[in-house]
This record gives structure tokens, sequence and C-alpha cells, in this order.
């Protein structure tokens, strides 16, 4: 996380793999990033400009591999 008023960074996650998705919830509650080969996406709460309570979505039941990417979250949180 970027504060861009004093130029630092405020904090850190680490996923063990992502590609071309990342997405803020419609409250701005909740961070999700693709998982890529995976198969999962990556759900963290946002509060307070700190990501928090990781969890992994699993998106596949294993086959066909694929690629997690281009997330997208309607207006209604879905």
């Amino acid at each position: 996380i970027l504060d861009l008023k004093k130029g630092t960074i405020t904090g850190r996650a680490t996923v063990p793999q992502t590609f071309c998705g990342l997405v803020f919830s419609p409250d701005g509650k909740e961070l999700y990033a693709s998982g890529a080969e995976h198969e999962v996406v990556h759900r963290f709460k946002f509060d307070a400009g700190l990501l928090h309570d990781h969890r992994e979505i699993p998106v596949s039941d294993g086959a066909p591999k694929f690629v997690t990417c281009g997330l997208a979250i309607s207006g209604d949180g879905k």
C-alpha cells in the first residue's frame, strides 16, 4: 500500500502468484487479486489503509488448467 501524501509504502502483501487482475469491492472494504496458474482469487480485507485476513478463493476443480486473470466485480459486489 502506498501513502500518496507521504510517498511511502505503508504495507505489503505477498502472494505466490498473480497476473492481470486487481479490483476493490464496491464498498472499498476488500481487495481481490488474481491467483494466475494457482487457479485462485486472493481476497484481502482492507481497513485503515492496510490489508489483512488473506483468503484464497478456489475458482476451478483442478482440470483443465487455466490462468485466473481479468477480475471484475459488479456494483452489487458479485
